[in-house]
């Protein structure tokens, strides 16, 4: 794949196919049967009987970067890894606000029992979508998406993350949101306030010619806080406490009478919030008897 490097000169680095080494280092395991199950590989031990489950339940996809970018060298990988991963009996979280194509949607239906999903929308509005998630799938396709993954018997969440001051944190967006989300069959909301870093700030002011809807949002920050978030030795600017605590209690009582429950995301606002908004999954803890190393 290409590097970037400052004299713009073509340069490549070699990385090894992820699927590829999944296949070789994991242990397969057979669906259904009561016997041992063991495959040898170096580095890696691995022994299930009834009685005995291995430590290893879930993977989660990084929201860093979301697994159905419409990107096709990406979505054929992403295919291959849930793949090896679904026949080993590992399960899988992700977030995403992209579309899912359709051989995706029917392998995570196919293995319902090992998938938590998390659907990304912070308004109904396709044309505040288009200005600040210019690249994402539009507000029907991912509801309908997430109608899909329930019915699938697919444990699935909506996130409305980040909700944007002056912009979508108003009870109209939030009535609107729990509403689809109880028709889409889900129970569960996830939720987080915009926050900015210097990055964030400069392709706001770069959407849509720095909209109106983006100098409303921005202008929310005039009297910012600075605050540590859980990522290593990062902080960002932030709204008032006081006012990320008036959102969030909007938030929770619309969605209380939808009978929805509201996990705040603790990472993003760790002087509020605690707990897991399950991200990365909620999984039943297994009794570990043995751990497989990936990589030597």
């Amino acid at each position: 794949m290409p590097i970037s490097n400052p004299d713009r000169q073509p340069q490549y680095g070699l990385r090894a196919w992820l699927p590829v080494l999944l296949h070789a280092r994991l242990p397969r395991v057979s669906r259904g049967g009561h016997g041992k199950r063991v495959r040898k590989h170096p580095g890696v031990t691995a022994a299930r009987t009834p009685a005995q489950e291995t430590k290893a339940n879930g993977v989660y996809f990084s929201s860093a970067s979301d697994p159905f970018q419409p990107v096709p060298e990406v979505l054929d990988i992403v295919y291959h890894i849930l793949q090896e991963l679904f026949a080993r009996g590992i399960g899988v979280a992700f977030l995403t606000k992209g579309v899912i194509p359709e051989r995706h949607m029917l392998l995570l239906q196919e293995n319902a029992a090992l998938v938590r999903a998390q659907i990304g929308l912070i308004t109904l509005d396709d044309t505040l979508l288009r200005t600040f998630e210019p690249h994402a799938a539009s507000a029907s396709v991912r509801v309908e998406q997430m109608k899909r993954l329930t019915e699938s018997g697919i444990k699935t969440q909506l996130r409305i993350d980040p909700i944007l001051p002056a912009v979508t944190d108003e009870e109209r967006t939030f009535e609107e949101l729990c509403g689809t989300a109880v028709d889409a069959g889900v129970s569960d909301i996830a939720a987080s306030v915009l926050f900015l870093r210097p990055v964030v700030t400069r392709r706001l002011l770069q959407a849509s010619a720095a909209s109106a809807a983006v100098t409303r949002c921005l202008g929310a920050f005039s009297n910012p806080q600075r605050i540590a978030i859980h990522a290593e030795r990062s902080s960002v600017t932030a709204l008032p406490l006081q006012e990320r605590e008036r959102i969030f209690h909007r938030l929770e009582n619309i969605a209380a009478g939808h009978e929805l429950t509201v996990k705040r995301c603790a990472c993003k606002n760790p002087d509020i919030a605690s707990g897991t908004c399950s991200i990365a999954g909620e999984w039943r803890r297994k009794r570990a008897t043995t751990e497989a190393t990936l990589f030597d």
